[in-house]
């Protein structure tokens, strides 16, 4: 991932006054070549945030040419027919901005925080990256070894059992691959692979536009159709992708990895954002993991103890979500034991209704997160862009939202019988210097 320093003095400049928690209304505009502009001014704000959201992701990399998408992320900022390698973000800095980038399975984002008088330059730069782009043999085979660092610096015992948690839950389907790629295919993808590529992801019927901040909405659309509206391009829809069969036993997988202590993921493929039960999905893990006097903390962190700490959330993408629980297991804990405890917990919680004191919690604990994540205009933009991408729905989060606040102990009960033994996917990450190599359920791993 290549930012540049947004956290820093030009991010504070996008802070505004905290707002409600249902104001990501916004206005979308459709150019005529396709495109979507979706706009969100607060005139309250001292920024605007101008970003584009391409459907690019890596769900569109081919067999034996995994991290093609990724790498767009890097050579998007090696220059252009107008600009040289790195000109962007410099222009952007001087106007007391900042510019970046990531890259998802199902998206690529590029983004501008400026004050509002330089919302002109986001504009012709970011017109310049859809038409412009230089693809060298020099820039690729520079770029190779800065992807390979980059997944080595950006691994975590987390980000590690997840990415083998979804090659377990998604066998057959883009998902299932780190948005890295895998390492034998990086050395493989040629000029001509990413020439294709950039040709069929990167048109306007690919992209929405999100401008969030302090504009003026005429001068905005105005721009748009100066710089975006005349660019052409053959741009391809989303394709179809191989669906798995129903998963009806129990898969699992063991790595030795730089973890310091053993490491259980547990994981179930959940349907993704978009579909209704994904909130109460979300609240049950909160309700698991998210206080110290839950049952499941107090069962595993107990006396004697299981396991240092436990996380849980739900990873959303596209076209299937994740929903994980992932444990610091001590090195006196057995794994029968854990897995076991683990498993009873998820079981009760299927047959009985939760605390009505911990779903309000859990409702309380989900609002603040939200309320937080929307004080900047980076973060509103965010919002509204992956809404989009991942829901095709730019006012995602207020109807998430709104599903939390309507959601019952009886949802949180139903979705809770779902999570089986015989759906579950389970890794173990052991330290190199662990001797043992089993995690079967009859022994410590």
């Amino acid at each position: 991932m290549r930012r540049a320093g947004i956290w820093l003095a030009a991010a504070l400049a996008c802070a505004a006054p905290a707002h409600a928690l249902d104001v990501m209304h916004s206005e979308t505009v459709t150019l005529k070549n396709g495109a979507r502009l979706v706009l969100a001014p607060d005139a309250l704000s001292k920024s605007v945030d101008v970003a584009v959201w391409y459907d690019a992701g890596s769900r569109h990399d081919v067999a034996g040419r995994t991290g093609v998408a990724h790498l767009f992320e890097h050579l998007m900022f090696r220059g252009s027919n107008l600009y040289g390698p790195d000109e962007h973000s410099r222009l952007v800095r001087n106007e007391g901005g900042s510019s970046g980038a990531y890259a998802t399975h199902d998206f690529i984002s590029f983004y501008e925080t400026l004050p509002p008088d330089a919302v002109e330059l986001a504009f012709r730069l970011e017109a310049d990256r859809m038409t412009g782009l230089k693809l060298t043999q020099q820039g690729l085979d520079a770029e190779r070894p800065l992807v390979t660092q980059e997944r080595e610096q950006r691994a975590t015992p987390i980000s590690i059992g997840l990415e083998r948690a979804y090659g377990l839950a998604f066998p057959n389907h883009p998902y299932g691959v780190s948005v890295f790629g895998r390492p034998a295919d990086l050395s493989q993808i040629t000029l001509k692979n990413l020439r294709d590529f950039y040709a069929a992801r990167y048109g306007p019927r690919n992209a929405v536009v999100t401008v969030v901040g302090n504009f003026s909405r005429d001068r905005v659309v105005e721009l748009a159709r100066k710089f975006l509206e005349p660019i052409k391009g053959s741009s391809k829809g989303t394709k179809d992708l191989p669906a798995d069969k129903p998963q009806t036993a129990e898969r699992r997988a063991v790595e030795r990895t730089q973890v310091p202590v053993r490491v259980l993921m547990t994981a179930w493929r959940i349907p993704p954002r978009s579909h209704a039960d994904w909130a109460a999905f979300n609240l049950l893990a909160t309700v698991l993991t998210r206080a110290n006097d839950a049952p499941l903390a107090k069962r595993l962190i107990g006396n004697p103890a299981l396991a240092y700490s436990i996380q849980g959330d739900v990873d959303s993408r596209r076209e299937g979500s994740l929903f994980y629980l992932a444990l610091a297991v001590t090195p006196e804990a057995d794994s029968a034991e854990v897995e076991r405890t683990l498993s009873d917990e998820l079981a009760r919680l299927g047959r009985e209704p939760v605390a009505e004191s911990d779903l309000e919690r859990a409702k309380r604990q989900t609002e603040t997160t939200i309320g937080f994540g929307l004080q900047t205009t980076r973060s509103r933009a965010q919002a509204l862009g992956s809404g989009w991408m991942l829901a095709g729905d730019p006012q995602d989060l207020d109807h998430l939202l709104a599903r939390v606040r309507g959601a019952n102990a009886a949802d949180l009960q139903r979705v809770a019988a779902q999570l089986t033994p015989q759906r579950r996917n389970v890794v173990w990450l052991l330290p190199i210097s662990n001797g043992s190599t089993s995690s079967s359920s009859g022994g410590r791993p």
